[in-house]
């Protein structure tokens, strides 16, 4: 079915009433994806839309500093008990509240969708420094595997009809969802793309709520999200490569867009 724009403001500002959720069982993007996203000698990175911090962990490593901005309070909370060193600020990415230049790099996981383009462009590219970096990161559970497609589904994209009904539509607006489009005029060059690739091990019995940790789910009412869960369970049930009671290496994809401020 199709998403409405009532539907997107009501999933983008879902994730805070599941912050523990999201914080627990969603898993952090792959460490080499965050230190080739904010590029050498980054300084001050600011983790836009971070949520309850798994991005922010991983840039810790290769940033002197990492500011966290979410328009959540509540996933901003979340993200303050797991790295208390991380300075947190509630702010959109379309009113960044920055000085110019003051930052090395804006990296931003699975959440571009969320923004409105033509407003985030111009406060972006506004205050990352000449020679900054600006990279935008979707990264999850890799379908391309038959066994977490069986369990977790094909990822639904926004605008479109159901991607399972409708394989065909469900590719092209993915593919649209994952795209970065830089506008003419924009002070950005070097545009580069690039796919990490990783494994985690993932309890089984925790897959039901990975997949209700996503927008699509936690939006249902309390039946809804626990009859989807079940479902999930169930499928997990039917693979002869998952027993509930077991760990598994759940497979992760990560895409990283990456543009250098001139």
């Amino acid at each position: 079915m199709s998403v409405t724009s009532l539907d997107r403001q009501a999933r983008a500002t879902s994730f805070g009433s599941a912050a523990e959720d999201y914080a627990r069982y969603r898993p952090a993007p792959p460490e080499e994806a965050a230190d080739w996203a904010v590029g050498p000698s980054p300084g001050l990175v600011v983790d836009l839309a971070a949520g309850t911090g798994n991005l922010a962990r991983q840039l810790m490593r290769a940033a002197d500093r990492v500011l966290a901005v979410d328009i959540d309070r509540r996933m901003l909370a979340a993200l303050g008990r797991r790295l208390p060193a991380v300075a947190r600020v509630k702010a959109r990415g379309e009113e960044l509240p920055f000085v110019s230049a003051a930052v090395g790099a804006v990296v931003i996981s699975s959440a571009w969708h969320w923004l409105d383009p033509d407003r985030a462009w111009p406060e972006i590219a506004r205050v990352i420094r000449p020679g900054g970096a600006f990279a935008v990161m979707w990264s999850g559970p890799d379908r391309s595997v038959a066994w977490v497609e069986a369990v977790l589904g094909r990822r639904e994209a926004d605008g479109t009809r159901d991607a399972a009904a409708h394989p065909a539509a469900g590719e092209r607006a993915g593919r649209r969802r994952w795209q970065v489009d830089l506008p003419v005029g924009m002070p950005f060059s070097e545009v580069e793309e690039c796919t990490f690739t990783a494994g985690v091990p993932y309890k089984v019995v925790d897959l039901p709520r990975l997949a209700a940790s996503y927008s699509r789910i936690m939006v249902l009412s309390a039946a809804a999200r626990r009859a989807a869960m079940e479902e999930v369970a169930a499928r997990a049930a039917t693979r002869p490569e998952l027993a509930m009671d077991s760990t598994v290496d759940l497979p992760l994809r990560c895409r990283v867009w990456r543009a250098v401020r001139t």
